[in-house]
């Protein structure tokens, strides 16, 4: 059991760590050209909401989508922790 009572993420959701945002070095944004590459088709969502355990870094990761131009972005505020705690929401393991 990991710290959010479930094993799991969000189905259709993909990984983006927060050192793939800020630089560990220069605790720096990661210039955008090189985070564009990143996120690659997230870009081309209708919709994308960003979440993670505390929110933090779904914030961060919010903010740098909408620098990119995507316009329609949004934080899921409930965190991992609430997602988790209902047993009647999907996770999915694997990639």
């Amino acid at each position: 059991m990991n710290e959010y009572g479930r094993r799991g993420h969000i189905p259709g959701s993909r990984n983006v760590t927060a050192w793939e945002i800020l630089d560990r070095t220069t605790q720096c944004y990661r210039p955008l050209p090189e985070f564009r590459r990143k996120v690659g088709s997230a870009l081309q969502a209708e919709r994308v909401i960003t979440y993670c355990g505390a929110g933090a870094a779904a914030s961060s990761l919010a903010h740098v989508l909408v620098r990119l131009g995507h316009p329609h972005v949004a934080v899921y505020d409930g965190r991992l922790r609430e997602w988790c705690a209902d047993p009647n929401m999907p996770l999915e393991t694997g990639p």
